[in-house]
């Protein structure tokens, strides 16, 4: 994925303006690649972090009853709802990530419907 992501990022201009000019289906497509790298390393480091805490989770789950005092068992219930509240943290980021791309794609669609209307414009 980082190699395809990588070609697309070489691409600077998609209707070819140089020396500076831009156009919105410029920012669109650049804008585009840098939502798809940003869920690309998103989805490999929630890949891990599911890793991480489904181990910790399995962990804590075996430990539960055995602890010898009362402290030990309250020091067992802290790290499971540590666990939880990282994997609360992690799921808002993917989610707010979703919506990223979710408006990036809206973006890009306003973005053609305005070249689409330029190109459409009467003039003399």
């Amino acid at each position: 994925m980082s190699t395809l992501i990588n070609g697309l990022q070489l691409v600077q201009t998609i209707t070819g303006l140089a020396s500076g000019q831009t156009h919105p289906v410029d920012t669109a497509y650049k804008n585009s690649v840098n939502v798809a790298a940003t869920l690309s390393g998103l989805i490999n480091s929630t890949q891990g972090a599911i890793q991480q805490r489904s181990s910790a989770f399995k962990q804590g789950g075996q430990q539960i009853g055995q602890a010898q005092d009362l402290k030990g068992s309250i020091d067992q219930n802290t790290q499971v709802q540590v666990q939880t509240g990282l994997t609360i943290n992690e799921l808002n980021g993917v989610v707010n990530n979703a919506a990223a791309a979710a408006n990036q794609a809206n973006l890009d669609r306003i973005a053609a419907e305005s070249a689409a209307a330029r190109a459409m414009k009467f003039s003399q």
